[in-house]
């Protein structure tokens, strides 16, 4: 359980962010690009992942923090929003160890 929790913090960091309103997926994409992620995988399964947990996980308003936090930069390599993404993996990872068969947290735990 506890795993899955870390995995979720080191994992966030995928969402490393750039200036001009980007989505999930591209500061996704970015962050393997420039190896300043530790998310493994297609970033659309992850991104879609965490779309269909924000509401029910009651995480939305963390992930919304930190994607504004990382979209302040125009690279995805140089944001340090370490709190927010705390904040967001330990709301999340609270969630996915309750609901461990839900497919978004299979493949949220299979991203990291």
């Amino acid at each position: 359980m506890t795993n899955i929790l870390a995995s979720l913090v080191l994992g966030s960091v995928l969402l490393a962010g750039c200036g001009g309103g980007r989505d999930c997926a591209d500061l996704c994409t970015e962050g393997q690009a420039g190896s300043c992620t530790s998310i493994t995988g297609n970033c659309g399964s992850f991104c879609g992942a965490l779309d269909d947990v924000e509401d029910s996980s009651g995480c939305a308003s963390q992930r919304g923090a930190y994607e504004a936090c990382l979209d302040a930069s125009d690279n995805v390599c140089d944001v340090d929003c370490d709190a927010k993404e705390s904040a967001l993996s330990s709301c999340v990872g609270s969630y996915c160890l309750g609901h461990a068969n839900d497919p978004s947290c299979v493949t949220l735990r299979g991203s990291f």
